[in-house]
């Protein structure tokens, strides 16, 4: 009965995700406080007083039942809002992306990615390239860069750190002499995700300009390019002091998910759950 109930709640996600039409009138209406995460949902009582509208609910007997299942589920129905969001998306950059970056990253990588019209400027480095929005706020970055993979160790917090830290310094100066691109140490969670069936390493945090008061969020993906014996990171990171930062990063880390790597096809669309490859065993931070 659990499991059914499982299934049922993703069901009654994708029912508010489709009352989102204007003009048309539903059982939920999606909203939201602005803050991140976080749905409202605003029940039509008519429409819910009815057999059909409490089908759902009723699966469990209680409403505390109700909201112990969603305690224990948080995780799952969270990020199958978000994968949604970042699904949507994926279709909107299928339809309109940058050329120009797609071109510079075949170049460069031999690899394809959709990333934004919008970030219409670029710099090149070795096996580096950086496009930007270059705007005084709500700026979008996309970075990407490779490096050779010498064993399952690369995928630790640590290594992340200490080589995101050293192609950055090298390749995104501060306006003055003595500042640079770092990462905060202190604020970055790396997880183990599936992309395409295959393992990827994903990073969060936080990246600040030493010597300067800029800084934001950032999210990368580093994945093995095998055929070529090398990982390949990807990254979205947002400077944007006077706004709010979740809706950029959202569309910014939706294109993350579009990178093809040599003899893949894109992908039209996340995968909501799966099993993680294992592609690294020992956990211990090392630094090469």
């Amino acid at each position: 009965m659990k499991r059914i109930a499982f299934y049922l709640s993703l069901v009654l996600v994708v029912l508010v995700l489709a009352s989102c039409k204007k003009g048309q009138k539903n059982l939920f209406t999606p909203t939201s406080s602005g803050r991140p995460y976080e749905v409202l949902v605003v029940v039509n009582k008519p429409v819910w007083d009815r057999p059909a509208g409490r089908a759902l609910f009723d699966v469990l007997d209680t409403e505390d039942e109700f909201e112990e299942f969603v305690a224990k589920n948080s995780k799952v129905i969270i990020d199958f809002f978000v994968k949604a969001e970042m699904n949507r998306q994926i279709t909107l950059l299928k339809q309109k992306h940058s050329d120009v970056i797609s071109t510079k990253v075949g170049s460069i990588f031999d690899c394809d990615i959709w990333v934004p019209v919008e970030l219409a400027n670029y710099k090149e480095g070795k096996d580096f390239l950086w496009a930007s929005t270059n705007r005084a706020t709500a700026d979008m970055n996309f970075v990407m860069y490779s490096y050779p993979y010498t064993d399952k160790d690369t995928f630790t917090k640590d290594y992340f750190i200490h080589k995101r830290d050293s192609v950055m310094k090298a390749n995104i100066p501060g306006e003055r002499e003595g500042m640079y691109m770092a990462t905060d140490s202190m604020f970055v969670d790396v997880e183990d995700i599936v992309v395409k069936g295959e393992y990827a390493q994903e990073a969060r945090g936080l990246w600040e300009m030493e010597g300067d008061m800029m800084g934001g969020p950032f999210v990368s993906h580093a994945r093995v390019d095998r055929a070529n014996g090398r990982v390949v990171v990807v990254e979205a990171f947002i400077y944007s002091p006077d706004k709010l930062k979740r809706n950029l990063m959202r569309q910014m880390e939706a294109s993350l998910y579009t990178l093809r790597l040599p003899n893949e096809s894109l992908i039209d669309e996340i995968v909501i759950s799966g099993n993680i490859p294992e592609e690294k065993i020992d956990t211990t931070s090392r630094v090469k």
